[in-house]
């Protein structure tokens, strides 16, 4: 009995010592302390905005303009810091007051940080839709001539550029736009720029490659195929395709570009240049800017006697971020002309090659004419083939983020812009036999008897001639035309085809997002307003000669007065 007391007597005792050791114990884990400290990225430069958390807990904050935070957690307690683009990190405190972290950016390609075509920003191997992002390094790698061609390299989308830097096509998710290509080519996926599509309206011969130029000022691509891209962007059930543009960084760095080549039969010259440069405008680093563009000339590869494609754009933004969000306000003035070659004379079905005359590098395009033309029965406006397509933009916009309590992020982008798409071209140029009832309508001289005399408007060079009796026969005297190989006694049909396009957008799209621990809710809208000036038509028609590089062909008509006497 003796023992039995010595052994449980004195832990029976012990209890007391145990029970206020566990209260000491509990009383030191439920301390509290105030911790500070300063998070900075991998070049040591404060960090505002990063989201500062205590694990296991609803508590948290963000850190100021200067990268600093304050909480007050147990003293035992975890720290997570997280922020898009960088690695999250968790740090014990073990009872330190001054914790100071640094972030190192996302190394894997998979975790670009997405925000087209989903309902919260997340990274690409977390998403469950088809997205890609090709990188400003990648751009660099693939020189693209377009938008278009930039599209290549994203699994599931067709693109057909051959066209040129504007007109082309593209389409996902067996989403076609059918045969029409050039002039439907965007009608079911969303072009957009900076979070917002590139134009609101897209009908026959006007769309968003019109006004949408890749340069050195884009940072990187995101596209989004199918999935949510049909509920987050306007008519978009084939995909979204969002070209974000750069924002500047922590320290001031510039980029130029410079390119020359020859183009076609290594004759037609090519003269590009490209300017960035961006960095901080406060000392904190939390106000940033960018600016940059393009300008180039270009022949193209079928010299057509003026440039094709000549212009270029400047861009620009300011970036503010703060504790709770940040805002950008962005600009952009594009002045470009563009044109595309029409199709080449070729013989055989079978093995189609260039006819007698022509080459892969030929061009059947008009040379520089000028013609004035009616409008609406009380003005005027002028024709200029070397015009091209004149392509200006005009447009200003804001993208604002800002977290709200409690943990709901709100994201607006607004842009309101001035476009315009002015044709100066030739359209579906093709041979007309001077012998057909279609060509002398065309050219006037159908039901009109008299002598047709066809002379080279360039040298005065007689061509031919077309006697009719009744005007409605024509017996053809061919002197020197060209192209007998290829359309006998006939020339080219080079309509002077017009389709001015005047657009002024304003389009904003919005969004509340609440993330929880395993889902997350997003409400939100879209709002688009389009005027749309447009003005279509023929500003006249030419005849050119069916050779490479054709001369206009003058026309000169005399009739044959007939008389009748009554007796």
């Amino acid at each position: 009995m003796r023992k039995f007391y010595k052994v449980f007597g004195k832990a029976i005792l012990s209890i007391p010592v145990i029970i206020l050791l566990l209260l000491l114990s509990f009383n030191l884990s439920a301390q509290t302390q105030k911790v500070t400290g300063v998070v900075k990225d991998e070049k040591g430069v404060p960090m505002p905005g990063v989201t500062v958390s205590v694990k296991g807990t609803a508590q948290g904050g963000s850190t100021n303009d200067e990268g600093k935070f304050s909480l007050s957690l147990p003293v035992s307690g975890t720290l997570i810091f997280r922020f898009l683009g960088y690695t999250s990190k968790e740090v014990p405190v073990n009872g330190h007051s001054v914790v100071n972290v640094s972030l190192m950016p996302e190394s894997n390609n998979l975790s670009d940080i997405v925000v087209t075509g989903v309902f919260d920003k997340r990274t690409a191997i977390n998403a469950s839709i088809a997205i890609s992002s090709i990188s400003a390094v990648q751009i660099e790698k693939q020189a693209p001539l377009s938008s278009a061609d930039l599209l290549k390299n994203i699994p599931g989308v067709y693109v057909n550029s051959s066209l040129g830097e504007i007109r082309n096509t593209v389409y996902s998710r067996g989403v076609s736009v059918g045969s029409n290509d050039g002039a439907s080519g965007y009608y079911y996926v969303s072009m957009q720029e900076d979070g917002l599509p590139v134009t609101n309206a897209t009908y026959g011969n006007y769309g968003p490659d019109y006004f949408s130029r890749p340069d050195i000022t884009l940072g990187k691509l995101e596209a989004v195929r199918g999935g949510t891209a049909s509920i987050l962007g306007n008519n978009a059930p084939g995909g979204i395709f969002n070209y974000i543009s750069k924002e500047g960084g922590q320290s001031f760095e510039g980029q130029a570009r410079v390119k020359y080549g020859l183009e076609g039969d290594g004759r037609n010259p090519y003269y590009r240049g490209d300017l960035d440069f961006g960095g901080p405008l406060s000392k904190d680093g939390s106000l940033t800017y960018n600016i940059g563009g393009f300008y180039r000339n270009s022949t193209g590869a079928k010299d057509p006697g003026y440039s094709l494609n000549k212009g270029g754009q400047l861009k620009g933004n300011i970036v503010k971020k703060y504790k709770t969000g940040s805002v950008k306000i962005y600009g952009k003035y594009l002045n470009d002309h563009n044109g595309w070659f029409e199709f080449t004379p070729t013989t055989s079905f079978t093995n189609p090659k260039p006819a007698e005359g022509f080459s892969p590098y030929s061009s059947v395009l008009i040379p520089n004419v000028t013609q004035v033309y009616p409008v609406n029965d009380n003005g005027t406006d002028t024709y200029k083939s070397s015009n091209l397509i004149h392509s200006i933009d005009r447009s200003i916009g804001v993208n604002w983020t800002q977290h709200l309590d409690p943990g709901i992020t709100f994201n607006n982008a607004a842009r309101y812009s001035n476009k315009q798409a002015n044709w100066n071209t030739t359209a579906v140029v093709s041979p007309l036999a001077l012998n057909d009832f279609v060509t002398a309508s065309i050219l006037g001289y159908l039901g009109r008897p008299g002598t047709t005399t066809l002379t080279n408007a360039r040298t005065g060079a007689p061509l031919a001639t077309i006697s009719s009796a009744t005007g409605y026969d024509y017996a053809v005297n061919n002197i020197a035309l060209p192209g007998q190989n290829v359309s006998p006694d006939a020339v080219f049909f080079e309509p002077l085809n017009i389709n001015n396009n005047h657009v002024k957008e304003f389009l904003d799209q919005f969004s509340f997002s609440k993330k929880l621990k395993t889902m997350s809710f997003t409400l939100g809208g879209f709002y688009g307003h389009t005027d749309v000036n447009q003005l279509t038509g023929i500003a006249g028609v030419a005849a050119g000669t069916i050779q490479d590089h054709p001369d206009l062909v003058k026309v000169s008509l005399l009739l044959i007065h007939q008389v009748k006497f009554i007796s």
